[in-house]
């Protein structure tokens, strides 16, 4: 589509759910304008050096345009996010996994089941082509969590997962959460969103970053500010359908914004039912043995309790610490004392990261709050109660300190949680919730926004509820389906 073209549809975002349509949307010959706040990233554009150009800053997106958005939503809750053309899988793991199907008994409107999302699930693996670990490269940390779940008694729970990684190609950096370096990584502009720009139906402008939506004749405008020429112009976009693929903070807030500034309409649940999806870390320290974190991708594989370990169900990771880490911890010649105990115990090669994600009890609210630095503006809060999901985290931080344990390692318990409540999640969900009707939710099993003729959302603010594993491949396949049936509305 030239610049010029008016679209069928508006994406903004450019991350699973808006890759998926805008994929799906172009090859069936619709015009597509997809909207990223952020820029586009080249393999070459991967930085060699620590904390170098990694993190964005939607307050000043000119000066700080990396492809973090880390955002301290209250005192209890920080949430990282993607940005850049390619959205959350630019910083995710690779891990390419089904939802397990008890997920969907709770919490989600009756349409959608494990079964329903079976072969949606399936167009996401033909196109992304995940594969496991080959055998004859072997991960160390891999080694470890199988060892520790058969020294539990828990053996048959251990899984190798499936990556979205070309092995052919991995170099075992250890990188993937921050850049690859040698193309291995498969992130979205690769595939969903390379197909999508094939038959030149597809724009997409970076760089521009949306505020609020309104609506228009015959359709729905998007105002946003387009920083590509390196000044921020304000600037509109018209089209009859506009899905929202902003994430589940990005396009919560563009809603709430767009309710503040007089679209009133929207579904009072909007921003209710946030999940951080229970994701956890304990690290681990090994004096006799070396996990060697900073070798092999970023997660390789899981013990699974999501069948249930009373009083929670929770889904325990290997993790992987970037080697550009290394960088940081040699060059810092002011050791604080972590880095100091860590250095005199043999620095990172001796830690195993014992990640996690758990069922947890998605009930946080967003809101429009001011900040007493800028009263005059309004900030984007989170209202979340820890100890609603405490139990959940406390019982996977038990299974990590037991795992640590069972396998000659000294667990160390963050004080983050344990003194403070407060948690770190890559795994944002909810927001503009998936339910049955307006009265529990956002939008339908479609992602269309209840009473707003021609609005969706497609991303990760649809999950009502926390999936307990990795969530990209569930968010792919819901917005496969939803895709499918905005087509057939066509």
């Amino acid at each position: 589509m030239t610049t010029n073209g008016t679209p069928d549809v508006v994406i903004v975002g450019s991350g699973f759910g808006g890759a998926v349509a805008a994929c799906r949307l172009a090859t069936a010959g619709k015009r597509v304008l997809m909207l990223e706040r952020g820029r586009k990233w080249r393999t070459e554009d991967t930085p060699a050096e620590s904390g170098k150009n990694w993190f964005y800053d939607p307050k000043n997106p000119l000066e700080r345009d990396g492809w973090m958005d880390v955002r301290r939503l209250d005192g209890d809750m920080t949430v990282v996010c993607g940005a850049g053309v390619g959205g959350g899988s630019l910083i995710y793991a690779n891990v390419c996994i089904d939802a397990d199907s008890k997920v969907f008994e709770s919490g989600w409107p009756s349409a959608i089941n494990g079964a329903v999302l079976a072969p949606y699930y399936e167009r996401v693996s033909t196109m992304l082509s995940p594969q496991r670990v080959p055998v004859d490269r072997p991960v160390s940390r891999m080694n470890l969590l199988q060892e520790a779940a058969v020294a539990i008694g828990e053996g048959a729970k251990f899984e190798r997962l499936e990556l979205a990684v070309d092995f052919a190609s991995c170099t075992f950096c250890g990188n993937c959460d921050i850049g690859c370096a040698t193309g291995a990584k498969k992130t979205l502009d690769l595939n969903y969103l390379a197909k999508a720009q094939t038959n030149d139906q597809t724009e997409i402008r970076a760089h521009c970053q949306v505020s609020h939506i309104s609506g228009a004749s015959g359709g729905w405008r998007v105002h946003y500010v387009d920083y590509s020429s390196g000044k921020a112009v304000p600037s509109e976009i018209v089209a009859p359908r506009l899905i929202l693929a902003a994430g589940s903070i990005g396009s919560t807030e563009i809603l709430l914004r767009s309710r503040q500034r007089g679209l009133t309409t929207l579904p009072r649940a909007l921003g209710r039912g946030w999940s951080s999806n229970g994701d956890f870390l304990t690290p681990a320290k090994y004096k006799s043995r070396s996990p060697q974190p900073t070798n092999g991708p970023t997660i390789t594989s899981a013990i699974s309790f999501l069948d249930g370990y009373p009083p929670a169900r929770f889904f325990i990771e290997d993790g992987g610490i970037p080697n550009l880490a290394n960088v940081i911890f040699e060059a810092d010649t002011k050791p604080g004392r972590f880095w100091a105990w860590l250095s005199r115990r043999g620095g990172f090669g001796s830690v195993m990261p014992w990640f996690g994600q758990a069922i947890d009890a998605a009930d946080g609210d967003f809101y429009l709050g001011r900040s007493w630095l800028r009263p005059w503006r309004t900030a984007m809060k989170l209202n979340w109660n820890p100890a609603r999901s405490e139990q959940a985290i406390d019982a996977m931080e038990e299974m990590h300190v037991r795992l640590s344990k069972a396998t000659g390692g000294y667990p160390i318990r963050l004080p983050s949680w344990g003194l403070f409540k407060g948690l770190v999640t890559p795994h944002p969900l909810g927001g503009c919730n998936m339910a049955a009707s307006p009265a529990a939710g956002v939008v339908d099993d479609v992602g269309k926004v209840f009473g707003h003729q021609g609005l969706y959302v497609m991303d990760g603010a649809i999950v009502p509820r926390a999936i307990g594993r990795n969530p990209s491949k569930t968010i792919a396949a819901l917005a496969e389906r939803a895709v499918e049936a905005l087509l057939a509305d066509m």
